[in-house]
């Protein structure tokens, strides 16, 4: 959040720890549960920001449009578990 200089309110936080999650909680971010870092996949992370993250917020991300959500998640998010 620093590095990007974001409201934890304009982020989504995944979190499999106990302790994570309270934290996540705590500081106003918006959690995504899981049990394992196999549990990450496309389909939970497009659902979870689309129920979570407010459109202003997707635009700010530059992730106005359906295709811009999907270059998002396969290039940022998924990329970064290989």
């Amino acid at each position: 959040m620093i590095a990007t200089n974001s409201k934890p309110s304009e982020c989504l936080i995944i979190e499999d720890s106990h302790v994570g999650r309270v934290a996540a909680t705590e500081s106003g971010g918006r959690l995504l549960p899981i049990k394992k870092l196999t549990d990450v996949n496309y389909k939970i992370i497009n659902k979870s920001i689309n129920e979570n993250l407010n459109e202003n917020v997707k635009k700010m991300w530059g992730l106005g449009t359906p295709e811009d959500l999907d270059f998002f998640i396969k290039k940022k998010i998924l990329k970064t578990q290989k």
